[in-house]
């Protein structure tokens, strides 16, 4: 007998606030093939590569007419900060995904690393000079109040998990504290709670269970960074946050992410629903790109594409930073696709279904930023000791180090 078909895990799932039935339709979904691993990938005729005519370029931005735009929008305090900030540092601080030889090299930092540390959710673990990457962005938020002259800082919306939620908002009251002109009232929080149950990863999905451990417990997952669309909906409908017109979204562990006016009065002259940060590809990055299916430039990610599919031919990959509208946010209505994905939980394999946030489609203009200054992605702990090592790369620890300075006023 499956364990959705059991009184007591349904009672589980009831306990949750969470509907057995839409469980077990997932599970049959999952059994038959209608939800597997190639349920989501887009057939290669119907994907055309982008040219440079459809990629608008930074560097090519009337510079000072988007500052002085974009400061106007912070002025009226229209703008809206958003930090995905969900994650656990259970992967961040994974020694399996640290190499041999970076183990080697940099084995004096990696041996400081703590139990305590490791239990820390990612935005609260320490970063530089033992700042946390909330703390670095509350400082790109102050330093962009004084550089605007504005009269308060820019409200900011934090996504966390049910996981994270607790020992972020104990940070945060620290920081409140170490920080006076932050002002508590313009923070506001969005939590995923726990809606979807993990399964266990099986070669043949008509096998597939949900995952129960040892001790009958199930395991919920955060369903992915898609959900912040239905998180902000349903937040903003019922907390009334006045003025604001635009949202800036970014990762919390994207340490280049950072409010830029240029990029707000980029978005706000164009009057698009999104604007979409690209970078230009280097060898071995991976990860979505922006790609027309059925003749519209979207956001493709990696696994929708098919095997046969080059994705060479594509010179731009997502940042998974957005710039977009509220009112057309608030007026998505689509459902998200899920997608399955596959994660070790305390040593078990499992499979989870996640929504992604760039498949909130909506019309968009894309542009390609200068990664030294906007994108630098921190997915393990050893990457910022790589960052930081002139040793490794003379050329990246000097721009390291200028944007520590520049954004984040940290010598």
């Amino acid at each position: 007998m499956l364990h959705i078909d059991r009184d007591e895990i349904r009672n589980k799932l009831k306990v949750q606030g969470i509907d057995p039935d839409h469980i077990k339709s997932l599970h049959v979904k999952l059994q038959s093939g209608e939800l597997d691993h190639s349920s989501f990938v887009i057939d290669k005729n119907r994907l055309r590569p982008p040219t440079n005519s459809d990629i608008n370029e930074y560097s090519n931005l009337d510079t000072q007419k988007m500052i002085n735009a974009g400061n106007d929008a912070l002025k009226d305090d229209e703008l809206l900060v958003f930090w995905l900030n969900g994650g656990a540092a259970t992967r961040y601080f994974d020694e399996s995904k640290v190499t041999p030889e970076e183990q080697i090299r940099y084995q004096t930092a990696l041996n400081k690393i703590t139990p305590e540390i490791t239990n820390l959710p990612k935005g609260v673990a320490p970063v530089i000079d033992d700042m946390s990457y909330l703390e670095l962005k509350i400082r790109n938020l102050l330093e962009i109040t004084k550089q605007s002259k504005l009269d308060v800082h820019p409200q900011v919306v934090i996504m966390n998990s049910f996981i994270t939620d607790e020992q972020t908002r104990k940070h945060l009251n620290a920081l409140y504290k170490k920080y006076p002109d932050l002002d508590p009232e313009r923070f506001h929080f969005v939590v995923q709670q726990p809606t979807m149950p993990r399964f266990t990863k099986v070669d043949n999905l008509k096998n597939i269970d949900l995952f129960v451990t040892t001790d009958g417990s199930l395991s919920f997952a955060p369903c992915g960074h898609g959900d912040f669309i239905y998180l902000l909906q349903d937040y903003l409908r019922s907390a009334h946050i006045p003025n604001v017109k635009y949202l800036f979204f970014a990762n919390i562990d994207n340490l280049g992410a950072t409010i830029d006016p240029a990029l707000l009065g980029y978005h706000v002259n164009h009057k698009y629903g999104r604007t979409v940060e690209l970078a230009t590809k280097e060898l071995g990055d991976q990860g979505g790109a922006p790609c027309f299916v059925d003749e519209e430039l979207i956001i493709v990610e990696q696994m929708k594409f098919p095997p046969n599919f080059d994705q060479d031919s594509i010179k731009w990959f997502n940042t998974n930073s957005f710039w977009f509208t509220l009112k057309d946010l608030m007026n998505f209505d689509d459902d998200l696709p899920l997608i399955l994905a596959e994660k070790t939980i305390d040593k078990d394999n499992v499979f989870q279904l996640e929504h992604f946030a760039c498949d909130v489609h909506l019309p968009s203009k894309y542009i390609n930023i200068p990664r030294q200054t906007r994108f630098w992605p921190v997915k393990r702990y050893v990457d910022l000791l790589i960052y930081q090592d002139p040793s490794f790369n003379q050329e990246i620890s000097s721009q390291f180090s200028n944007l520590l300075q520049s954004v984040y006023n940290i010598t």
